[in-house]
């Protein structure tokens, strides 16, 4: 594709390492997605690496490795041009194994991890890589990735939609063809607060999200949070959707501080989505999240809705005071 365009053979190099990890993320994020919705009967994965002498020693270290479904801080890809791979692991055959619980990564295995430069937060950290590589690249070069990213990011939203469309534990409420985006919500969701989910789910789709209503499970007094969200980078996270009364609280800034602390310890969430219902201002929005954020430090990531539009508030952006400038960009 790139010597089509008469790409030179150094840019095209740095096109294709874009483009290659660009895809790895994608599938990378695709399976994972698809892990969460059988987790019952995949409880782990295990890492393996190529098993060849290309093999970074700063991968070997996690070869066999078995994590809990859930963990994506070492889910594959790790690094640049990585070819490891995440091997689900039934209930039968971690049972056959003895496997009860995921193996320890210590302290030392993590200083050999040095090179794995999407370790954590693999997807953030591969996008401000991604950025700085792009600048370096001609304009024409930039516009052929772009348009490519755009068909991958399609791509990865189809490969994790075909996992729920084909599972009739799961109904469609809407999907976009051009953007690949969904919203889908299992057979036994909560019935009590469905219509307010769906009205969120479908107004965070219309944001670029993709969002999965899970299913509604009261268990010794644990309720399952509403949401699986799917970001435009293929970050997947499980949230709760609360919709802070203010004359409960005197105030929005209370119900919002007091929306995040029910997140955290109730169900022990690190992403909540917050749904404005009243006509309020972004100072008060912006007040309620810096007292969430201080006073519930577990708390990672907030998405707010007001009306059509979603602004996304992490702690980073906490830290630096630049929740209102935030909120003002994408919610006015």
């Amino acid at each position: 594709m790139f010597d089509q365009h008469g790409v030179t053979k150094l840019n095209s190099f740095k096109a294709e390492t874009i483009y290659r990890n660009e895809t790895a993320m994608a599938f990378g994020a695709a399976q994972f997605a698809q892990l969460q919705t059988s987790a019952e009967r995949f409880p782990y994965w295990q890492y393996v690496t190529a098993g060849d002498e290309r093999v970074r020693e700063s991968h070997r270290v996690l070869d066999g490795k078995i994590f809990k479904v859930s963990d994506s801080e070492f889910f594959p890809p790790l690094g640049f041009n990585c070819r490891c791979r995440a091997i689900p692991v039934s209930s039968y055959k971690a049972k056959r194994l003895g496997i009860t619980k995921p193996d320890i990564i210590t302290p030392e295995m993590k200083a050999n991890l040095q090179n794995a430069e999407f370790i954590g937060d693999k997807v953030g950290n591969f996008a401000d890589w991604l950025k700085v590589k792009m600048a370096e690249l001609p304009e024409s070069t930039q516009t052929i990735i772009t348009e490519r990213l755009a068909e991958i990011e399609r791509e990865m939203f189809s490969a994790q939609y075909s996992t729920y469309v084909t599972d009739s534990n799961y109904n469609t409420i809407a999907v976009n063809e051009g953007t690949g985006t969904f919203v889908v919500k299992h057979i036994n969701a909560d019935k009590s607060g469905l219509v307010a989910n769906i009205s969120a789910a479908k107004r965070l789709q219309q944001n670029g999200y993709s969002v999965v209503i899970q299913e509604h499970i009261l268990a010794q007094y644990k309720v399952n949070p509403e949401f699986l969200i799917i970001d435009q980078n293929g970050r997947i996270y499980v949230s709760d959707l609360k919709t802070p009364d203010p004359t409960t609280y005197q105030s929005i800034e209370g119900g919002i501080k007091n929306a995040l602390r029910k997140a955290v310890e109730q169900q022990n969430l690190t992403h909540v989505v917050i749904d404005i219902i009243a006509n309020e201002s972004i100072e008060s929005i912006a007040q309620g999240l810096d007292k969430g954020f201080l006073y519930n430090e577990a708390m990672m990531k907030v998405i707010v809705i007001k009306r059509n539009k979603a602004a996304e508030i992490t702690r980073e952006m906490y830290r630096m005071g630049k929740i209102t400038e935030e909120l003002t960009r994408r919610l006015e």
